[in-house]
């Protein structure tokens, strides 16, 4: 009998026999904002009342800045990773991990909430992951912004949850000041900075066009 907890999960979801290896390193590497006006624009959302309040959904939050980081970094370079549904597909597991990981870890004293307030996020962001995923694994139409599709998710859980109301993330915004700061970070050390930041997650797909 296998009791292998990795061959257990294979055989349970096939994608992680194929992808488990860029799973993990995508885990990995959409952890946090990688550039500086990501971390600005995460850093600003720290003193949001929900986030102050159900202090774990910014680890989540700053994995989708992240995710905003190498959409426009991919955009700037004419690359389409994230139109590819494979790559949606490990984005969507590694997204997942991240969540999970976030709202299970053991919770403090001092935390205003506890795991029972942060589950019901936990519950319905992870539903709409799997959902997205079946639908791509269907081989249907994907979303027009994959990225986007993800913060509206984070939107649409973070509202339901007790004592939210009206919450949202200024995508566009968060958009502009990260594209705004590519030019200077291109200029740095003769682009390499920007080089590294890409190759960062294209490491997660060793097929994936440059």
């Amino acid at each position: 009998m296998d009791d292998n907890p990795e061959h257990l999960v294979a055989k349970l979801d096939p994608i992680w026999l194929e992808k488990g290896t860029d799973i993990r390193l995508c885990r990995e590497v959409i952890n946090c904002p990688q550039m500086r006006a990501g971390e600005g624009v995460y850093n600003d959302a720290l003193l949001n009342t929900v986030f102050v309040a159900y202090n774990r959904l910014p680890l989540v939050y700053g994995s989708l800045i992240a995710l905003i980081e190498y959409d426009e970094i991919f955009k700037r370079s004419g690359n389409d990773f994230f139109s590819n549904p494979e790559n949606q597909r490990v984005v969507l597991r590694a997204l997942g991990l991240i969540v999970e990981s976030s709202i299970k870890l053991p919770y403090g004293d001092e935390e205003i909430k506890n795991y029972s307030d942060h589950q019901p996020f936990l519950n319905g962001y992870s539903k709409k992951l799997r959902g997205l995923d079946q639908s791509i694994e269907r081989g249907n139409k994907p979303p027009i912004n994959f990225v986007n599709t993800l913060l509206m998710f984070f939107q649409q859980e973070v509202n339901k949850l007790k004592g939210v109301e009206n919450f949202s993330v200024n995508v566009e915004k968060a958009r502009m000041a990260i594209a705004n700061d590519l030019p200077e970070l291109a200029k740095l050390d003769d682009g390499r900075i920007l080089g590294e930041i890409k190759n960062r997650l294209l490491s997660a797909k060793p097929d994936a066009k440059t």
